[in-house]
């Protein structure tokens, strides 16, 4: 997208076809990539000033290889906007649903390292499932 004062690059990576497929419709993307998340963080250029992980940590039971891989691809001062299912204690527990739940000091334990800092967190229901509301946290991080 551009507009009058800059140029924004837009990009989506997925690792489902289905998912490409349903982005390249929006035509909104600049880019728009199939790939490993993992992977592609390790090979990405830093180039980003916000990355935005929508319904991702979510399939990390482990959230320190991809805190690492965000932060590398982020320039100093960037941002990371993301939301978990939430969870308790300080791992991540795998729910009935497929996903992991994430507790905010075990967020906090796999951000840190990575040299991110929560600026924001924000306890909400994401959606109902099985007539009970889930809770998630959105987070705000900045790199430093």
């Amino acid at each position: 997208m551009t507009d009058t004062a800059s140029h924004w690059q837009s990009a989506q990576a997925a690792f489902a076809q289905g998912d490409i497929a349903l982005a390249a419709g929006k035509q909104v993307y600049d880019e728009l990539i199939q790939a490993e998340m993992l992977e592609y963080l390790a090979r990405a250029p830093a180039s980003c000033d916000l990355v935005v992980a929508a319904n991702v940590f979510c399939y990390f039971a482990d959230l320190a290889p991809l805190a690492q891989g965000i932060a590398r691809v982020l320039r100093a001062g960037g941002r990371l906007l993301f939301d978990v299912e939430k969870g308790e204690g300080l791992e991540a527990s795998f729910q009935v649903n497929g996903r992991f739940t994430h507790s905010l000091a075990a967020i906090e334990r796999a951000l840190q390292p990575a040299g991110f800092a929560l600026s924001r967190v924000e306890e909400t229901p994401m959606r109902v499932e099985g007539g009970k509301p889930v809770l998630g946290l959105y987070c705000l991080a900045q790199r430093g």
